[in-house]
């Protein structure tokens, strides 16, 4: 538009608009190119963009530019961009030109090598082989670790997998199957990628193992021809030979033994073992033979059957008493004894429970006995005794009786240690055994049980003899009766409860003491049945309950009348006034708003006013506080949480400026004062009309809580609001770092009390509600 002094002299006015426009400048985005041997991770390169345009303000303009190119395989791809127009530059002011690098991957020239390993066994007749796998990539080993497939694994430093597959026929078991590869298949993930790959198998060997078969010694009778186990045997391979080294269930199938004796004395010749065969196995051993010794002498046997008793000696049997055969003409057997070593059952070599005197060649044989021939000559060692005596010594019969004892209850357990043997054919101890026993057996409740014997043990001279006994014990018997006379039961008993329970658990000491002789002189006697009287309620109750003895028997049964009450619901003087309490359900609270201007400690309050800043309105309401003020943290510090205390039920509250022992409701206890006058908020409220709009105060007689509408200080919009309409009092729980909390109301509108949502900076009233500290 325009305007023109004396318009009116100018006839021929013509007006031409002109047009301006701007064009888009260049943005020059530039990538880089790059190349690199495959190794299984990304390859990425740098990129850059230029060409923003800076304003007169001096800010240059802003888009988010990222390179977004990647190249994992082997090939080549384009460095990619991504320009994203969040900044302050506008897509359309700007034109592209792209400069895009390319980022090629090409195949891994380093060797890959996989090794199986070389072994060797000593043959044992088990099948061997070694899942031991090398990887080697790159200069790094590594050991492959085994699958639940059956397979092994090696994970490559490119994050490929080597996976390796054992050949079934890579197993070697006899010395004859010389050197076996060590076989395996594999497969790689991403195999092409590896232009230099390198299987190397190693083998698998078994070697000898050492055996060694010993002729064993033989003695034959004379006879007067050559006699020997000369030949080749197939079997009782026990009887001639003794081997040692055979694996697994190897077995020998023959042996060639060869030597032969024809005459009786001092001389001896060998029996040398030969050409063992030891089925197809016989190549998987080394072979030593060890000859063994071969005698020719006469025999002699001595036979005789005795048993006796165990009695505490030896048993001792006479030459004369034995039986002999095999004595040559001539000749005869100088009297001597044969004793047992030892006076005990299952001394020797019997399976019977016996003595058997299997007198083996030797000193102690020729010390025992003498063969003779006519002349006097001691012809002993021409002879092989052998030895049919059998000397049984069978078990002494031993009965252990524990004692039997009774008493009335007293609570002391019964016992009875002692015990005795009884007599009669075999039965008792042996002349010089001691017996040592234990009888264990206890009764302490009305009842019986059995007293047992529990251990026992024979001793003579120090040696426990014990076995040489059949043992048999009887129990004997512990009776304890029952106590039927003498129990006084409690009286009447009062308990009272605490303030933040709903009920009383009664526990056995409150409901008093019972009297007996038994209870007198220390003996436990224990209450029970309480589960029936738990939880009581406020109130008298009629009450029957067991006395039980320390083992659970009934000794009588008591009827008592237990009266449940709340604690005294009292007033305090704090700071120069008296509040009076009332008592509501199970809480005790101050019936007027607080009115101290210093907390129990004698700090101030740092943030308080009447209602319209007239004292006058103190007694009427009390003051009005912020909510910091009321729990007593750093004004507007909301990061700051009250000092709680536990109460008598272990539950935490907030003391703040209330008196001790009282504290500023929680949310917990605003819902408790609801629920006992089933949220009917007019009786909650002051009967007087003055306090609450015309119509608006409480019913009579209300539950003396008496909220007057004292309304509340806004302090956003700086203002008393809602006096005779509403009625507050602040919660005391809070969250860190919140500036709003929750305040209790009781209105003018509404029937029942409820919560709002208040500013901390707000003021309101604080109503105590007493706590006892734990």
């Amino acid at each position: 538009d325009y305007t023109l002094t004396n318009a009116g002299y100018y006839s021929n006015v013509t007006k031409t608009e002109g047009v301006l426009s701007i064009n888009p400048t260049t943005l020059t985005i530039t990538t880089e190119n790059g190349t690199k041997p495959y190794d299984g991770t990304p390859l990425t390169a740098a990129g850059s963009i230029s060409g923003f345009v800076t304003p007169t303000s001096g800010v240059e303009e802003t888009a988010t530019f990222t390179v977004t190119g990647s190249q994992t395989e082997i090939g080549s791809s384009s460095n990619t961009y991504s320009l994203i127009w969040d900044g302050t530059a506008v897509e359309s002011d700007y034109t592209l030109n792209e400069n895009l690098g390319t980022l090629t991957v090409e195949g891994s020239i380093l060797e890959l090598k996989i090794v199986s390993s070389t072994n060797s066994w000593i043959y044992d007749g088990d099948p061997h082989t070694d899942y031991v796998y090398t990887v080697t990539y790159g200069g790094v080993s590594g050991t492959a670790t085994a699958n639940t497939d059956g397979t092994y694994g090696y994970t490559l430093s490119t994050g490929d997998v080597v996976t390796i597959t054992p050949s079934t026929a890579a197993v070697v078991t006899y010395v004859s199957e010389g050197s076996v590869t060590n076989a395996f298949d594999y497969t790689l993930t991403n195999s092409s990628l590896y232009t230099n790959q390198v299987k190397f198998e190693g083998s698998l060997t078994v070697t000898p193992a050492t055996l060694t078969i010993t002729a064993k010694d033989k003695t034959y009778i004379y006879s007067g021809t050559a006699q020997g186990p000369a030949g080749t045997y197939t079997s009782d391979f026990d009887t001639y030979v003794m081997v040692d080294g055979l694996q697994g269930s190897d077995v020998l199938t023959s042996i060639t033994l060869s030597g032969s004796q024809v005459y009786a004395g001092i001389y001896s010749g060998e029996i040398v073992p030969s050409n063992a065969e030891i089925g197809m196995a016989t190549g998987n051993y080394s072979i030593t033979y060890v000859a063994g010794v071969l005698k020719i002498t006469p025999t002699i046997t001595f036979t005789l059957d005795s048993t006796k008793v165990y009695d505490g000696t030896p048993f001792v049997v006479n030459y004369s008493e034995l039986n002999t055969e095999g004595l040559q003409e001539g000749h005869h057997v100088v009297s001597g004894t044969i004793t047992s070593d030892d006076y005990v059952v299952n001394t020797y070599y019997c399976t019977d429970g016996s003595f058997y005197a299997t007198m083996l060649e030797g000193v102690a044989i020729k010390s025992n006995f003498k063969i003779e021939n006519a002349s006097g000559v001691d012809v002993t060692s021409q002879y092989i005794p052998a030895f049919n005596v059998k000397l049984s010594i069978i078990p002494r019969e031993l009965i252990i009786v524990a004692g039997s004892a009774e008493k009335v209850y007293d609570g002391l357990a019964l016992t009875d240690p002692s015990y005795d043997v009884q007599t009669g054919a075999h039965a008792g101890l042996a002349v010089g055994d001691v017996l040592n026993a234990t009888v264990n057996g206890s009764q302490t409740c009305v009842g019986e049980s059995a007293n047992e014997v529990t251990s026992y043990s024979v001793i003579r001279s120090g040696v426990d003899v014990t076995d040489q006994y059949t043992v048999t014990t009887v129990d004997g018997l512990l009776k304890v009766t029952p106590v039927t006379t003498g129990f006084n039961c409690p009286v009447a008993v009062t308990l009272t409860m605490n303030d933040c329970d709903d009920n009383l658990y009664v526990t056995e000491s409150q409901l008093g003491t019972p009297t007996h002789a038994l209870i007198t002189a220390g003996v436990a006697m224990a209450t029970s049945d309480l589960s029936s009287l738990n939880p009581m309620t406020e109130g008298t109750h009629l009450v029957t309950w067991s006395l039980r003895d320390a083992c659970g028997n009934v000794m009588t049964t008591c009827t008592q009348m237990v009266t449940i009450q709340r604690p005294a619901c009292v007033g305090v003087t704090y700071q120069g006034h008296t509040y009076n309490a009332v008592r509501i359900g199970s809480q005790c609270w101050l019936t007027e708003n607080l009115r101290n201007t210093e907390d129990a400690d004698g700090h101030s309050v740092a943030n308080y006013r009447a209602v319209n800043d007239d004292p006058a309105n103190v007694a009427k309401y009390g003051y009005l506080y912020s909510w910091y003020s009321a729990v007593g943290v750093e004004e507007g510090n909301n990061s700051a949480m009250p000092t709680t205390q536990l109460d008598e039920c272990g539950s935490a509250f907030v003391q703040g400026i209330c008196p001790e022992g009282w504290a500023v409701p929680s949310q917990v206890d605003v819902n408790m004062l609801r629920a006992a006058v089933d949220d009917n908020a007019s009786l909650l409220k002051d009967f007087d009309p003055q306090t609450w709009i015309d119509g608006a105060n409480g019913s009579n007689p209300n539950s003396g809580f008496n909220a007057r509408a004292e309304g509340h200080y806004n302090s956003v919009l700086g203002r008393f609001e809602g006096i005779l309409l509403y009625a507050y009092f602040w919660e005391s729980d809070s969250e860190p770092g919140a500036s709003e909390v929750l305040s209790a109301v009781i209105s003018y509108y509404c029937s029942n009390a409820f919560e709002i949502i208040s500013s901390k900076e707000d003021l309101r009233p604080v109503r105590c509600v007493r706590k006892i500290a734990h």
